[in-house]
């Protein structure tokens, strides 16, 4: 029977399907009557894909019968069609080139009707987004290929350059330099854009130590200002913008509301509708994602976990499983950056140091400040390792790898623990050096002050030396002085301090002024007798404290009198009677030994003059290192108690040398002074300790 219609029947029925796309009428005729069991089995079909989604449906009127032509998700148009021919009984014909012609014709029609559908779509769609306003567009010439930059109405500088790196497809290294570049240019394109405003008052802050003045315009926004007032010292990290541009904004603040200035009611409702699209960011990290550089951006009032999801959109990670993968690890990079942010800004807050005219106000904004830098090199490029202050060496070695991309954790504790060694050695130069000088500088001082005082008394014996070759030299020995020391510091003076002589020179020059001391005495005892009694006035006072101190083998009497200073006692005390032990032993101190002595002296004085009543503490000892001799003792045996033990201590693989151990001992202090007799790192110091207390919990 299909002989009986034309093709031209058929396709005027299928044009006018595609001009109504409503009710389409084909009167085909089936060739056989197995057509009738086909449309029965075609009916079934369409109930079945009636399950499934259906993106297209046509009424097709064929013998006076209406049937749907479905497009399914998922199915392309000729397939489609071929499914409705076949329910139909079409392709039963015998004549397959008639059959392509029909096929092709309904597959035209979903064609069709879905670009139809996907114009009406994508017209809603655009209708539905607001249309962005641009705001600038600035022409760059980089390497030799033209662009243009776009910024839009309501997106900021940063983010506008941000895009535009990212569409160049540039590497991280290109757009970390190219990135404050651009910035500038923008941001000086901008300036240029605005008109002329009325300047209402500038003042001057001091910033790291520079000093910038601020100014503000009519109708300007004060952190707008602030950040222009960073930006201009060439500021462009974002970290440091978002923490000092408040500050400066408040102080602009401050000053309108002192020229009783207001914002207009019509500006702050515009302000916040421009800014309320673009999220404010808090810092990004810098990453590499399919082989390729991305930046990792958390944003203010974004929980660490929408910032990760929003990183992965962006970057086109949809799959489920990727997602569960890479957002537990962005989390923890979001949570560790913001924990050290936190850190830093508990550690160090700079203010704003604000005064009321007509005192000039040292305005002062302070970043971090830096104790010292050292330059290092980095897979073959020159960096700077800078240490702050208020961080600690980890917290400056963690800064120093996140400023130099260095973010696989592999690597980032590979070198950790390297700089922090760097920063650690670093700092113990410093300090030795400071304590060093201030040693020096403390014991310069107490020369001064002796100088002083010897120069306002009256010496009590002075005794003419002869040097040799016409030379001589006077002897003073003041009332009350050691005459030992009084003969040591002369020999000093005239050069003699160091010989084979010196003791004997000493010996001799101190039997010396003895005697004279004596004759004076005898000479003023008959002039005493007839004078009148005088309260015992002038009699040297009893000291509340004496304290044998044991230092390089010789024992001397600290003595301590009510209402001295301690520290000054204790530093004088160390700084003479080092220099007796060198001049006599030749030994050598550094700064650290005469800082522990003064300071293990003070302590023992102050303990000693707040419990009068009780019985003195053993004499403290500070035992220098000595050259010669691998074991030095210490103090007498008698003032340590018996023998205990020896511990055998291997200095280096050929040396060792015996701890020996009283029963008086402290653990501590011997082992303190044993490694400052042999010259041991004093990190030894707990071993050592370790190992004697053992000893001793052993014998008991």
């Amino acid at each position: 029977m299909w002989t009986k219609f034309s093709s031209s029947v058929l396709l005027l029925a299928l044009l006018a399907a595609r001009s109504t796309a409503q009710n389409v009428a084909v009167n085909l005729a089936a060739s056989s009557p197995a057509a009738s069991s086909t449309s029965s089995s075609g009916a079934q079909t369409n109930s079945a894909n009636a399950k499934r989604d259906v993106l297209i449906t046509m009424p097709i009127a064929i013998d006076g019968t209406t049937r749907n032509l479905q497009l399914l998700r998922g199915e392309s148009y000729e397939d489609a069609a071929i499914s409705f021919a076949q329910s139909v009984g079409i392709l039963q014909h015998a004549d397959e080139i008639r059959v392509r012609e029909v096929v092709g014709q309904l597959s035209g029609l979903l064609k069709g009707k879905m670009e139809e559908i996907e114009a009406e779509e994508a017209a809603a769609a655009a209708a539905a987004v607001p249309q962005q306003v641009l705001q600038l567009t600035l022409p760059l010439t980089i390497n030799g290929f033209n662009s243009e930059l776009k910024k839009y109405e309501g997106e900021s500088v940063e983010a506008a350059v941000e895009r535009y790196l990212y569409a160049s497809g540039y590497t991280m290294e290109v757009m970390r330099e190219l990135y404050p570049q651009i910035i500038t240019l923008v941001n000086n394109k901008l300036e240029e854009l605005q008109p002329p405003s009325k300047e209402l008052f500038a003042f001057t802050l001091t910033i790291d130590g520079r000093e910038v003045v601020t100014r503000h315009f009519e109708n300007g926004d004060p952190m707008e200002e602030a950040q222009m007032t960073l930006r201009s010292i060439g500021v462009q990290d974002a970290e440091l913008i978002n923490r000092l541009a408040p500050q400066i904004a408040k102080e602009i603040s401050r000053r309108i509301a002192g020229l009783g200035v207001q914002p207009t009611q019509e500006q702050e409702p515009q302000q916040v509708q421009q800014q309320a699209p673009v999220a404010q960011e808090l810092f990004s990290i810098p990453l590499t994602m399919n082989n390729r550089p991305a930046l990792l951006v958390h944003y203010e009032g974004f929980t660490s976990r929408e910032s990760a999801m929003r990183f992965l959109e962006e970057n086109s990670v949809n799959d489920a499983n990727s997602m569960n993968q890479f957002v537990p690890q962005l989390v923890q990079l979001i949570d560790n950056r913001i924990a050290e942010l936190a850190n830093q800004e508990a550690q160090t807050q700079p203010q704003l140091q604000e005064q009321e005219p007509p005192v000039q106000p040292p305005h002062q904004v302070s970043a971090l400040k830096e104790l010292f830098s050292i330059p290092l090199t980095m897979n073959d490029r020159a960096v700077v390792l800078v240490h702050y202050d208020g961080l600690t060496s980890r917290e400056s070695a963690s800064r120093f790898l996140s400023e130099n991309g260095v973010t696989d954790a592999n690597a980032f504790n590979q070198y950790l623990p390297q700089l922090i060694q760097v920063i650690d050695t670093r700092i113990a130069e410093i300090v030795k050096q400071e304590t060093e000088q201030a040693a020096a500088a403390a014991a310069a001082a107490v020369e001064r002050e002796a100088e002083a005082r010897r120069a306002q008394r009256v010496p009590m014996v002075r005794l003419p030396i002869s040097l040799g070759n016409g030379h001589e030299a006077t002897l003073e020995y003041f009332d009350g002085d050691s005459v030992e020391r009084t003969v040591e510091l002369f020999l000093s003076h005239i050069g003699l301090q160091e010989g084979p002589d010196f003791v004997a020179n000493t010996q001799r020059l101190s039997e010396l002024v003895r005697r004279e001391v004596k004759t004076v005495i005898e000479q003023q005892a008959p002039a005493q007798e007839t004078a009148p009694v005088q309260p015992p006035q002038a009699l040297r006072p009893q000291p509340l404290l004496t304290l044998p101190i044991t230092i390089g083998g010789r024992v001397f009497n600290l003595e301590y009198f009510a209402g001295q200073e301690p520290a000054y006692v204790a530093n004088t005390f160390c700084v003479e009677k080092y220099e007796i032990v060198r001049a006599e032993l030749g030994l050598q101190f550094d700064g650290n030994q005469l800082v522990e002595c003064k300071n293990v002296l003070e302590s023992t004085i102050r303990t000693q003059a707040d419990l009068p009543q009780q019985q003195q503490q053993e004499p403290v000892r500070e035992e220098p290192p000595q050259r010669t001799e691998p074991q030095q003792p210490q103090a007498s045996p008698n003032s340590r108690g018996d023998h205990l033990f020896t511990v055998d201590v291997d200095i280096d693989k050929e040396t060792t040398v015996q701890l020996r151990v009283y029963q008086d001992d402290d653990p501590e202090q011997v082992a303190r002074a044993f490694c400052h007799e042999h010259r041991i790192d004093l990190a030894n110091i707990p071993a050592l300790v370790d190992a004697i207390r053992d000893q001793l919990a052993s014998l008991n």
